[in-house]
């Protein structure tokens, strides 16, 4: 039979907390521990990464939408990335496929959205 161990009494400020999970409409979630949240809030917030999202133009039009909201909408996530979705850019003279590619060397993150 094995003996418990007695509980170690830390003061309350050293106590873990509860994590905060954030969900949005389209079920995409992401669980952050608060001391997470401060650390990464304490760092040089200057620098934004760039987040491409890619998928079929109409067929996943709300995916993207929702993806882009997620980040944007998300409290530590919009701190360190934006979201580029080709969509956005105002019309322009150069050719689109010189724009995509352009704008995709420029990110730290990919996401493509595939569906059959």
């Amino acid at each position: 039979m094995h003996e418990r161990l007695p509980t170690p009494k830390t003061p309350s400020s050293n106590r873990p907390r509860p994590s905060t999970s954030k969900r949005n409409s389209a079920g995409v979630g992401l669980f952050l521990q608060p001391e997470i949240c401060k650390a990464f809030s304490a760092r040089n917030t200057t620098i934004m990464e760039q987040i491409f999202v890619s998928s079929v133009q109409k067929e996943l039009q709300a995916d993207r939408y929702a993806m882009r909201d997620f980040v944007h909408g998300n409290e530590l996530l919009r701190q360190f990335f934006r979201v580029f979705l080709f969509e956005d850019l105002p019309p322009t003279d150069r050719r689109a496929d010189e724009v995509y590619l352009g704008e995709v060397a420029k990110s730290r993150v990919y996401i493509g959205n595939l569906r059959e």
